[in-house]
């Protein structure tokens, strides 16, 4: 076998042709950089056991910058949020569950928050703007409280959501049969 004909075969595997395809997309690298930060905070721990700081220094520093640039992805994703609000406003489907359409915009808006704030967060931490201490904290709380906020407001508008489909599952049934619970209990 020749070396082109070698190379060839590497270059073009199903599975170099598959990973590149998925690193073609934001999603494909955040998730790659996602799993490497991951590896390199468990790597860094393990070193730091063995007492070997340097390396474990090296592999922190990995963690950290490859933080930096995965929040560097994020930077359109407010405007994604924002249009997911104005959607979920306009919604149909939820047009009689006001209660659900109220935690679904409210939902997509603390995420565009933190985000927003996030952002400026990040853009402090690689020096793009210069704020002082106190407005870094700040923004990075306020950051923080919309994340909270937007994670209760996502799980209440979940449980309304599981009930109103639990209602609809009921209203479906025939008016003679047993719910599986129903049937447990005879």
């Amino acid at each position: 076998m020749s070396v082109t004909a070698a190379a060839g075969q590497v270059i073009m595997h199903p599975v170099l042709s598959k990973s590149l395809k998925i690193w073609a997309t934001t999603l494909g690298r955040d998730k790659t950089y996602r799993a490497i930060q991951y590896f390199a905070r468990f790597y860094a721990y393990i070193l730091l056991r063995r007492g070997d700081k340097d390396a474990a220094q090296r592999w922190n520093a990995l963690k950290n910058h490859l933080g930096l640039g995965r929040k560097l992805m994020r930077l359109g994703k407010p405007l994604e949020h924002l249009q997911a609000a104005l959607k979920a406003s306009q919604s149909v489907a939820l047009s009689q569950q006001s209660a659900e359409r109220f935690t679904a915009v409210a939902r997509q808006l603390c995420y565009a928050g933190y985000l927003t704030f996030d952002a400026i967060v990040w853009a402090n931490s690689v020096k793009f703007i210069s704020l002082i201490p106190t407005k870094a904290e700040s923004a990075l709380k306020i950051s923080l409280r919309f994340w909270l906020v937007g994670i209760m407001v996502g799980q209440f508008n979940s449980l309304l959501k599981v009930g109103r489909l639990a209602n609809e599952a009921k209203a479906l049934r025939a008016p003679g049969e047993k719910s599986m619970g129903d049937r447990a209990e005879s």
